[in-house]
């Protein structure tokens, strides 16, 4: 290929499918970032359900009046904003998933770095010393966690506490 096709030829735009920024040794970031955007999703989904659950079924012919839950002595209602706040807390980190990517990988070069230094003798450097043993320590942990599967965990767990009110209710009332 010559000098002024190569000048001409398109340079290929850098997207989240072929960026090799995108890949790193802790763990897989285009994955983790696809479950937790289906995760956040999911969660959002159990609480809009929940919210239309309450606001259509009459809970007149339940044992619930009101909603009110018999032996929590707490309404159904009031369950729902801590829900809500917990899953728009997980759709803001699913947005800016390469926000908290590049903070969880910046942690780990940090404590890599620090991980690298040798302790010094003496009690003047305990704290510097207490420092680099805790990097060393959540180095080794950092590299023998499978994040995606804890990520998948996670999410998991995060949609059956958004499913709480609803399943509250369908347990208690009906």
């Amino acid at each position: 290929m010559s000098a002024v096709e190569r000048a001409t030829r398109p340079v290929p735009l850098m997207t989240s499918e072929n960026d090799p920024a995108g890949e790193n040794r802790y763990f897989d970031q285009r994955y983790c970032g696809k479950v937790m955007r289906i995760g956040a999703a999911a969660c959002a989904a159990v609480v809009l359900c929940s919210i239309l659950f309450l606001a259509i079924v009459d809970p007149s012919h339940t044992s619930c009046p009101a909603w009110m839950l018999p032996k929590e002595r707490v309404t159904a209602w009031m369950l729902i904003p801590i829900v809500s706040l917990w899953a728009a807390w997980l759709g803001f980190w699913a947005i800016r998933w390469d926000l908290a990517a590049k903070l969880t990988v910046g942690r780990f070069e940090h404590d890599e770095r620090l991980a690298a230094r040798q302790p010094q003798a003496g009690w003047m450097y305990a704290v510097t010393n207490f420092r680099i043993h805790r990097a060393r320590a959540r180095l080794q942990h950092a590299l023998a966690i499978d994040f995606g599967w804890l990520l998948i965990a996670i999410m998991i767990g995060s949609v059956f506490f958004c499913a709480v009110p609803l399943l509250l209710v369908v347990g208690n009332c009906f």
